[in-house]
Formats: structure tokens, C-alpha cells, sequence
């Protein structure tokens, strides 16, 4: 739902360039909406949206952002992971439950697909947005 809600005000609402100073030293937030190089080249929906909403925080909030950009795109990697986890172990489980399968059977292969697609979402969501790497 609260996925739901942020993808729709991305898509309402469109914003523009914003230059701020932190620490003596220029930041500029991208936004949706705005036709720039960095949009055109590599962005990404979810970098548009982080973007988005780092954009509407109060200014304390986007200068603790981006002191700590790195902590908090892990933390919300992580919560992204949980997510993808919790998905995954829930489909399968309903999907054995329905054609009766051992309940020790469910929960092993259940368990086995939830993390097989958690641990791939986290290692390329990690490398992409929390380290950056381009390899």
C-alpha cells in the first residue's frame, strides 16, 4: 500500500531542480520531472524516487541523508530484502498448502526459495545503489 502510494505521487507530481549547501559544499537534488543528462543516462526508477522523496524532506533531514547516504540506502536495502524474503516465503507456501504437500516439506522449500530470492535481491540492489558498482 505504502508502495503503491509513493509509486502514484511520483507519477502526479512533478518536480524541479533544487541546489542546496551542505557543509560549505553544493548538493543538488534531482527530481522527477526534470530532463537532465543524469536522468536521461542513468536513471534509474528507483533512484528517481529515492530522489523524489529525499526532495520533499525538510532541509535537516535531506542534510542528514546525505551525510549518511550510504548507511541509510543499506538500511532501506535491507528492509527491501526483508520485503522480497517475506513475499517469497508466503507465495509458495500458499501455492503447497494448496496442493497438499507435507507441511516439513513446505516449510523446507518455501525457506529455500525465500532465500534464494532474497539473497540475489540484496547482492544486486547492494552493489547497485549501496556501493555503486558499475562491474
Amino acid at each position: 500500500m505504502i508502495m503503491a502510494m509513493a509509486v502514484l505521487s511520483v507519477v502526479l507530481f512533478s518536480c524541479v531542480r533544487e541546489e542546496m549547501t551542505c557543509d560549505k559544499e553544493l548538493i543538488v537534488v534531482q527530481r522527477i520531472g526534470e530532463t537532465d543528462k543524469f536522468v536521461e543516462k542513468g536513471g534509474f526508477p528507483m533512484e528517481k524516487m529515492i530522489a523524489w522523496i529525499i526532495g520533499h524532506l525538510p532541509k535537516p533531514l535531506q542534510k542528514l541523508w546525505y551525510a549518511h547516504e550510504s548507511v541509510w540506502m543499506y538500511i532501506l536495502v535491507g528492509g527491501l530484502t526483508t520485503l522480497v524474503s517475506l513475499i517469497f516465503q508466503m507465495l509458495p507456501t500458499a501455492l503447497f498448502n494448496a496442493v497438499h504437500m507435507a507441511n516439513w516439506l513446505n516449510t523446507g522449500l518455501s525457506t529455500t526459495i525465500s532465500w534464494i530470492f532474497a539473497v540475489t535481491f540484496a547482492f544486486f540492489t547492494n552493489k547497485k545503489y549501496v556501493f555503486k558498482s558499475e562491474t
